[in-house]
């Protein structure tokens, strides 16, 4: 039902987060002269040869969570019938964008390139964006389930 606020709630964060996954989240500098490294969800990409970033530094598993929280919340906006499962969907939503964000800070600064300094991009703050999302349409969903309850409890 297109006409459930939750429902605008959580396409919204699935948008928030496709834009995220395009966006670059982080940039290594190199502490010394040399060109920088970008880091995306899917790689980090860099224009100089010289800077080999090896497979383990490759961030795809920060995209591969981004993708399974956009799969789960769209799924969940098609579940409008299934109140309980959508509310355990937007929970399970939210609690990847916080693994995304342990993800993100592992590859970022535990993690990143030998010789270079990180620096965070805008484009990292925007799961947070769809955390909050996700939250209001889960307190919406919520709020909808207590609704039809006391309906049903009238009758």
């Amino acid at each position: 039902m297109i006409q459930r606020i939750q429902t605008i709630y959580l396409f919204l964060a699935v948008v928030v987060l496709c834009l995220c996954l395009t966006m670059p989240v982080g940039v290594f500098h190199p502490e010394a002269m040399g060109v920088d490294a970008t880091m995306f969800n899917l790689a980090i990409v860099t224009t100089n040869p010289s800077l080999q970033v090896p497979f383990l530094h490759q961030s795809s598993p920060l995209f591969l969570v981004l993708v399974l929280v956009c799969i789960i919340a769209l799924a969940a906006i098609f579940l409008f019938k299934n109140r309980k499962l959508q509310a355990k969907l937007c929970s399970a939503s939210i609690f990847l964008c916080a693994v995304w964000y342990v993800l993100y800070f592992v590859y970022g600064y535990l993690v990143g390139i030998e010789g270079t300094v990180f620096a965070l991009k805008p484009g990292m703050g925007l799961p947070f964006i769809a955390v909050v999302l996700l939250y209001l349409a889960r307190r919406g969903v919520l709020a909808d389930e207590r609704l039809v309850r006391a309906a049903d409890r009238i009758r």
